[in-house]
C-alpha cells in the first residue's frame, strides 16, 4: 500500500501528523509505503487510513493553494495596454 500526502500544516491536525512522523521516525514525511501489517494492529491502522482520508485525500482541494485572481499587477497592465495599442495600429494600416 503506498500513500501520498499533500503538504502538511498545523489546521490539518497535529495529531495526525505526529502518528505519521512516529512511524518513519523522522522529521518530515511526504509518502509512507508499508508492505505488511500484522493482525492485532488492523484496527488501529484502519483508525489512521480513515483520518488520512478524512483530513488530507478528502479536503484536498480545499487546502490548495488560489494564485492570483486573474488580476495582472500595474506593470503587467501597462505592458498589455502598450502591447494592444501597437496591435491596434498594425491592424489599421492594414486596413486602410
Amino acid at each position: 500500500m503506498f500513500k501520498k500526502f499533500p503538504s502538511m500544516s498545523f489546521r490539518m491536525g497535529m495529531r495526525l501528523i505526529n502518528m505519521i512522523l512516529s512511524i518513519v521516525h523522522q522529521k518530515t514525511a511526504t509518502a509512507l509505503c508499508l508492505t505488511t501489517i500484522k493482525n492485532e494492529d488492523k484496527l488501529e491502522f484502519s483508525r489512521i487510513l480513515e483520518a488520512i482520508k478524512a483530513n488530507f485525500n478528502d479536503k484536498y482541494d480545499e487546502y490548495m493553494k488560489k494564485w492570483g485572481g486573474g488580476i495582472m499587477g500595474s506593470k503587467s497592465q501597462a505592458k498589455t495596454k502598450a502591447k494592444e495599442r501597437v496591435l491596434a495600429k498594425e491592424a489599421a494600416q492594414r486596413l486602410s
